[in-house]
């Protein structure tokens, strides 16, 4: 790990939060139905080759969704002005002097692109990072990625920066950053 982010919840210069149960539960819900719609088929009746293996396909995929939810769950997140860390299942950290990609996406649930939620991934020192707009002071994080994107001159790709914007963040006044040198 690159960063201990030693900060409390009360500290001033950092916070510390963690997903909350309400709202993981609609991804629990999700992850249940899929499995029992899937899984009792699979051992309750005889069901074609083909059959069978899309089930299994589709139990998989709500497994390994339900395992995503659980290590969510488990992961608290403490966030500082020297990095970010994330103690849990498969954690990891990131000093922000090391940070060395930011990316802001959108994901819209309808048509109108009215619902949806936003997922910020960091990368630094060979360690990614993801949290999502449900993360409590999400918006917090983000600014604290910003600033540390803007010391290190990280170039943002137009659709974060267009993201950035929707939640009134840009990089103050900074100028382009230089191009990576030739590989």
């Amino acid at each position: 790990m690159t960063a201990a982010c030693p900060a409390g919840p009360g500290d001033a210069d950092g916070f510390t939060v963690r997903y909350s149960p309400g709202d993981l539960a609609a991804d629990y819900a999700r992850a249940g139905l899929g499995l029992a719609l899937t899984v009792p088929p699979l051992l309750a009746l005889e069901v074609v080759p083909w059959l069978a293996w899309a089930l299994g396909g589709a139990g998989a995929l709500f497994a390994l969704f339900l395992a995503a939810t659980v290590r969510r769950q488990l992961t608290r997140w403490r966030i500082d002005d020297r990095g970010i860390a994330a103690e849990g299942p498969l954690g990891g950290a990131i000093a922000w002097p090391a940070l060395d990609r930011v990316r802001l996406r959108y994901f819209a649930t309808r048509r109108d692109r009215s619902g949806g939620w936003m997922q910020l991934t960091l990368r630094g020192d060979g360690v990614t990072l993801s949290v999502d707009s449900t993360l409590p002071r999400f918006d917090d994080l983000t600014a604290r990625a910003l600033a540390a994107a803007g010391r290190n001159r990280i170039p943002l790709e137009p659709v974060t920066e267009d993201n950035l914007a929707a939640l009134g963040l840009a990089l103050d006044g900074a100028d382009p950053p230089d191009p990576p040198p030739p590989r």
